[in-house]
């Protein structure tokens, strides 16, 4: 039996371990569990808003967010554009991603959004042409989001969304009528990755 997967990059190797396994847990988060199918999901829908973006393969996407749930579909995400990921920790300061973002040329940037101000702060100085923005309980269930609105246990930041500034909640919640992209063509000698230390 011939295998519908092409190995030779990094998202094929896990769309295929999510139809093996689509309704085990693939992560948890925050207490909330997610399955292969629904990590799978969330990743080629923010794949498709990401290329509607404007993001495109071979371009360089920071991913400036702490470990989470929204980090892993995040990185898949790009991962399934071709795109190459440049993640980073978020305490790194803006004169950091100044310095990144321009070293790397990075036209993309994924952040939580406390961590919004120090990008808005170098955006102009940059390369940059769109920051997706996440806060820490974006995909959990809505009472969860609740409960941690209303005893105030959430940090967050303040968002000015713009035509250039979009909510990853937001793009991965868009309807598509067709969840394809063009298909990218791996040869196997794409960078996948760089990592800053």
């Amino acid at each position: 039996m011939e295998n519908k997967y092409n190995h030779n990059n990094i998202y094929s190797v896990f769309e295929e371990t999510a139809e093996k396994y689509g309704n085990n847990i693939a992560a948890i988060y925050i207490g909330t569990a997610y399955t292969y199918s629904q990590i799978k999901d969330m990743a080629e829908k923010l794949s498709v808003s990401l290329s509607e973006s404007g993001v495109h393969s071979g371009e360089r996407v920071i991913l400036y967010i702490p470990n989470s749930v929204q980090w892993l579909i995040s990185w898949l995400a790009v991962q399934r554009l071709g795109g190459v990921c440049v993640p980073i920790t978020p305490i790194y300061t803006p004169h950091d991603i100044e310095f990144i973002a321009n070293d790397c040329q990075a036209e993309t940037i994924i952040c939580g959004d406390t961590n919004y101000g120090y990008v808005a702060r170098i955006f102009s100085n940059t390369n940059l042409r769109r920051v997706v923005v996440c806060g820490l309980t974006d995909l959990l269930p809505g009472w969860k989001r609740l409960f941690g609105f209303l005893y105030d246990v959430i940090p967050g930041g303040k968002v000015d969304y713009n035509r250039n500034v979009f909510s990853l909640r937001k793009l991965i919640s868009r309807r598509h009528r067709d969840r394809s992209i063009p298909k990218h063509t791996f040869n196997g000698d794409e960078v996948a990755q760089i990592l800053y230390t």
